[in-house]
């Protein structure tokens, strides 16, 4: 079944309250978007600087602050893989160092796992913005918010490396 069938059957039987979903269909297309690979990118470049600011030692690196800076899924190859509407604007990401290495160069790879979690529900401004693309959008807006089905959490989870040099 298609992911989206898929989400929108978890969604019509309304039993999922505090749920996750996960698919690996849903992990490689995340993990082909431009989009993601442009926010991994700023992560590295950040992590680039501190590892300068430190001499090149991962441990002294306690967390990176990316500010309010998250994947948004938007855009033609988005909307094809169905990520602008399953995900689009997300949450939060979460990024975990998995191995570092450092040559005698200064270059340096990372292996990290990448999670990034949303939830299958609309806002008001979703509702605002696309009920009239889709009469599909105001339905799930009141049953979202007068009928108490529940948007449960999407979590994508891709594994990348990340190089640079000091």
């Amino acid at each position: 079944m298609d992911v989206g069938y898929q989400m929108i059957e978890k969604f019509r039987l309304n039993t999922t309250n505090n749920s996750i979903f996960e698919d690996p269909v849903l992990n490689k297309n995340v993990s082909e978007s431009n989009n993601m690979k442009n926010f991994l990118k700023r992560f590295g470049n950040i992590l680039r600087d501190e590892l300068h600011n430190n001499g090149g030692d991962i441990n002294s690196i306690s967390s990176i602050n990316m500010g309010e800076v998250r994947p948004i899924f938007n855009g033609y190859y988005n909307r094809r893989r169905g990520l602008q509407i399953l995900m689009n604007d997300t949450e939060f990401t979460e990024i975990e160092l998995d191995s570092f290495r450092l040559d005698a160069f200064g270059n340096w790879e990372a292996d990290v796992t990448v999670t990034v979690n949303d939830h299958f529900g609309l806002d008001k401004n979703d509702a605002l913005t696309y009920q009239f693309k889709h009469p599909g959008f105001a339905d799930w807006w009141l049953l979202q918010h007068t009928r108490g089905f529940v948007p449960f959490k999407t979590k994508a989870v891709i594994r990348k490396t990340i190089k640079g040099s000091l």
